[in-house]
């Protein structure tokens, strides 16, 4: 059984009863809860300096849909199965409609041509006469000779940074590699695919490239002095253009605000209190923390957002543009929240023994494992296994939601889940030569599951997306990458590229 004695329920650091917003404010400050080259240099004044709010973008409120495109039945139909059931763990915008994930045996040398030929063959309705159909998205592999893809409509290119000499393209492309590398193609497509829809990770990517390329652009103005003068004028679009678009994203994030923001503020003491009930062995120290984190971040900007609603909705760009960073802050902790909301309640619902819940959440549970058998395959056998008998222990489970002994037998697979992750994250960590393991998720994490953290238990789809990432980091780092090839023999010039491995 497991070892209780870091654990916790959120009880145990109940407050005083709070009425109100302001109320909440006062009793978090008053227990002190609240967390509170010289031509280069000149020519960065001439660029915005790039801000993370202004690559974020929204999932969609559906799961994308997703299907495998494998001609020479390379996958098993238990891959196949597994690969569409983790499609749900990929947070995509509302741009992208579907995911097509595509497998070759036996491939042209370009294996550019070997897609748009199979598409055009026996998919007509998601290929055009010049580009790819919007919204769809295309990632897979050619077997012989060996290359990864990544392709996309015109629309998912634009915004998701899928064209050619895009970082963030690259970056997608790489993340394939690891996994087919291992012979484990279907950890190799998910990565990819993770990396290039995912908002989160994409906003990330774009980011750091928006300020590589600040400074570079500076220093190219910099060293070329007057004869800055023919580009000048479109930096200066380019600029505007930029100014444009945040300036629309500012507006859409204070609609959302204005619309959910005093919502949310008034179901914040009802959520507090449910939080603080929960009593159980799943919820732990860092849990609480991070509920009383985004609490008190949440109020934090309390008085700022007041300001916010005075701003009329005809408001000129600048005034949006201006206070853009506060706008999506507010919006961010609003979503949060009640992500955090949907999550305490989960919880409270497993300890008051929901069956259906019990039951879904053990479901998660088994495909998170089913992910750990992936990933074990390729080290040792016997972590394969270890992870097939706890994924079959989770099924079992499953089947009894009203065993009088449910929950010591859920936190005892939990222990010994965390356990089996450990241990993996300590082999992989040797082969892809990262600094540092991966993150947990968090009770405000669209993809949070009870057990998430539990004795620090970090989910096999977050392990392999971290190893996909550090293996693809260090072989570009080493020159392994093949660099983006994305032409096509006939002319076609639909967004994407491959890469050779």
């Amino acid at each position: 059984m497991t070892d209780s004695r870091d654990i916790k329920p959120f009880a145990a650091s109940r407050g005083p009863k709070i009425t109100s917003v302001g109320a909440i404010v006062g009793a978090a400050v008053a227990g002190g809860l609240l967390l509170g080259g010289i031509g280069a240099g000149a020519s960065l004044a001439v660029f915005d300096a790039p801000e993370r709010a202004d690559f974020l973008m929204q999932p969609a409120q559906r799961e994308v849909q997703a299907d495998i495109m494998d001609p020479d039945d390379v996958l098993t139909p238990e891959e196949e199965e597994r690969m569409l059931g983790d499609v749900s763990r990929i947070a995509a915008p509302d741009v992208v409609q579907g995911l097509h994930y595509m497998v070759f045996a036996k491939n042209k040398e370009n294996v550019n041509d070997s897609v748009e030929e199979y598409l055009r063959d026996n998919h007509p309705e998601l290929i055009g006469k010049d580009k790819f159909a919007d919204g769809q998205v295309f990632v897979g592999v050619g077997l012989d000779p060996r290359q990864a893809f990544v392709f996309a409509g015109e629309d998912v290119a634009e915004q998701m940074k899928l064209r050619k000499k895009d970082s963030h393209l690259e970056q997608s492309i790489e993340a394939i590699k690891p996994g087919v590398r291992d012979d484990n193609i279907p950890a190799g497509l998910f990565a990819g695919a993770a990396a290039a829809i995912d908002v989160d990770r994409a906003a990330d990517t774009q980011f750091e490239s928006a300020q590589n390329n600040r400074v570079g652009a500076a220093i190219g103005l910099g060293v070329a002095g007057l004869s800055v003068g023919g580009a000048g004028a479109g930096i200066v679009g380019g600029t505007r253009r930029t100014r444009q678009k945040n300036a629309q994203q500012a507006r859409e994030d204070w609609d959302y605000v204005s619309q959910t923001y005093t919502d949310v503020a008034q179901r914040l003491r009802e959520i507090d209190i449910r939080a603080h009930s929960l009593q159980s062995g799943l919820v732990d120290e860092r849990l609480r923390e991070d509920w009383e984190g985004l609490r008190d971040d949440f109020l934090a900007i309390d008085d700022k957002v007041g300001s916010l609603m005075s701003i009329p909705a005809d408001a000129p760009d600048e005034q949006f543009r201006s206070r853009s960073v506060l706008i999506a802050r507010a919006r961010l902790l609003c979503e949060r929240v009640e992500t955090a909301e949907s999550n305490i309640e989960k919880l409270h619902r497993i300890e008051n023994a929901d069956t259906d819940t019990r039951r879904y959440e053990l479901y998660e549970l088994g495909k998170d494992l089913a992910q750990a058998g992936y990933l074990a395959a390729d080290i040792d056998s016997a972590l394969e296994r270890h992870a097939k008998e706890l994924e079959d222990t989770a099924v079992a489970l499953s089947e009894e939601p009203n065993h009088p002994q449910f929950m010591e037998c859920y936190l005892e697979l939990l222990d010994r889940t965390a356990l089996l992750s450990e241990h993996l994250q300590a082999q992989l960590q040797k082969e892809n030569e990262a600094e540092e393991r991966p993150v947990r998720t968090h009770i405000y994490d669209s993809h949070f599951f009870a057990g998430s953290g539990y004795h620090g238990y970090v989910p096999f789809y977050v392990v392999s997306t971290w190893d996909s990432d550090a293996t693809a980091a260090r072989d570009s780092s080493s020159g392994s990458s093949g660099g983006v090839n994305s032409g096509f023999s006939s002319g076609f010039s639909g967004s994407g590229g491959s890469s050779s491995f």
